[in-house]
């Protein structure tokens, strides 16, 4: 999914969400070893913050200057909570890490030239080129396995359709390249749709493309079926060797127009940059070398998406670069931090865990009641017990004060 340009107003929402991750990791250093584990986390959350102020900065070029204003007095009022957070943090950590106190200076400098930034209305800077998108190297190995994989859809598609006939694998062929078209048409808006539609879903962004797809593609395939089993009731016959050619070349193209589709998809999948041992390479011809389904589909899809199937954009050759990014970017999450579900950015740190709490001491004994009749009496101190019938009463050690009986 190449992600759509937010509004003004959810770009707003997310920066004081960012400032308060950002003060959770400052108030959760307790001492000099939690101080040094938390400098990554710092790092990344004075990144996730200043990129918000930048995309900002990217939505907000035609605001008003007040808008601009109001922005950056409740950007002035997080910078207070943020600055009292790691004041609190020097005060229980007297002798923080350089690198720690390096990562906030440099944090803050970053923010604030994003703040003079946005109030003079400047240019956001440009984003990165193109060709920095497939940094990742590309395995020294063939894709032999997308190669079979290409082979037993069409020979499973051959297989179960070859008896149909040439009407009924025509008919096929249409509903199933029209499924497709409406499928890449969809996808990504329905995914967009459901990861902005509540905050908890944005952990399961990485499947949304993928799953929005099939099930898109489940659903406009099931209505054509329905469809055109209504209203073609009756099997136009041809030929007998026409049958016999004819209906399995048209299950054989069903089985590749499949292919392409299933190899298109996996370019959404929420996998690595080069998965399945390496064989799943989008800059080569996954069929042995030879052919690119998913490439050929894909550019049917660009030539149909200026036309009839148009939806505001064009699919171009930067589909198979962006999704390639976006599973490296993915990948690159889940070695690092070790978790499945990520939210939107894939590029948020994890809070750093909180202490445990020490237990709390018990309550203090209630002193006992005074009895009765005893007010106004200063309280005896340290009573001694009284001695037991027959013996005497003990006598008082040399030097202990006490007041003289009259």
């Amino acid at each position: 999914m190449v992600p759509s340009p937010r509004t003004l107003q959810q770009v707003s929402d997310d920066v004081p969400k960012a400032f308060s991750d950002l003060n959770e990791i400052i108030n959760g250093i307790k001492d000099k070893e939690t101080a040094k584990a938390a400098v990554p986390n710092v790092k990344e959350g004075f990144d996730r913050t200043i990129l918000l102020l930048r995309e900002f900065q990217a939505v907000a070029k035609d605001a008003t200057r007040e808008r601009r204003q109001q922005f950056d007095q409740s950007l002035w009022k997080l910078e207070i909570l943020r600055d009292q957070a790691f004041g609190g943090l020097q005060k229980r950590v007297p002798n923080i890490p350089d690198e720690l106190a390096t990562a906030f200076l440099d944090g803050k400098e970053a923010i604030q030239q994003a703040k003079e930034d946005i109030e003079n209305n400047v240019e956001p800077p440009p984003p990165p080129a193109p060709t920095e998108i497939l940094a990742g190297k590309q395995p020294d190995k063939s894709t032999w396995m997308m190669g079979v994989l290409v082979l037993g859809i069409v020979g499973a598609c051959v297989g179960f359709l070859f008896g149909d006939g040439i009407w009924s694998n025509a008919i096929r062929l249409v509903n199933l390249i029209f499924a497709g078209l409406l499928t890449m048409t969809f996808f990504e808006p329905a995914a967009a749709f459901i990861s902005g539609y509540q905050e908890d879903i944005h952990t399961f962004a990485a499947f949304l493309d993928f799953l929005t797809f099939w099930t898109c593609f489940v659903f406009f395939m099931a209505i054509f079926l329905a469809v055109t089993d209504k209203v073609s009731r009756v099997r136009v016959r041809f030929l007998q060797i026409a049958e016999r050619i004819g209906g399995p070349l048209l299950a054989a193209c069903i089985g590749w127009v499949m292919a392409g589709i299933v190899l298109a998809s996996l370019h959404a999948a929420p996998l690595a940059e080069y998965p399945m041992l390496g064989t799943f390479q989008p800059q080569a011809n996954m069929f042995f070398g030879m052919f690119a389904p998913d490439r050929e589909w894909l550019g049917f899809t660009k030539y149909q998406s200026g036309g009839t199937f148009y939806c505001g954009h064009e699919y171009t050759p930067d589909f198979i670069k962006n999704n390639d990014q976006r599973r490296k970017m993915l990948e690159q999450y889940i070695v690092k931090t070790d978790a499945i579900r990520v939210n939107k950015d894939f590029i948020r740190q994890p809070v750093a865990p909180k202490p445990t709490p020490a237990p709390t001491p018990p309550p203090p004994a209630t002193p006992p009641a005074k009895p009765a009749g005893a007010q106004g009496q200063p309280p005896a101190v340290n009573p001694a017990p009284a001695a037991a019938p027959g013996t005497k009463p003990a006598e008082k050690p040399a030097g202990a004060k006490g007041t003289a009986a009259k």
